[in-house]
């Protein structure tokens, strides 16, 4: 998705279009993806200590 909404940015913006919606979403992606990572990797460390 990073690089889909990338280029989707770059591509409004030599177009002179509205950017913010592709910038939301990224943001959005970003910031859930910080949310979960801790949770993700204390699930993977517990399984590797079993």
């Amino acid at each position: 998705p990073t690089l889909i909404f990338g280029a989707e940015v770059a591509r409004r913006g030599a177009e002179g279009l509205e950017l913010a919606t592709p910038l939301l979403l990224l943001a959005g992606i970003s910031c859930g993806t910080i949310a979960l990572l801790p949770f993700a990797a204390g699930t993977v460390l517990k399984m590797n200590l079993r």
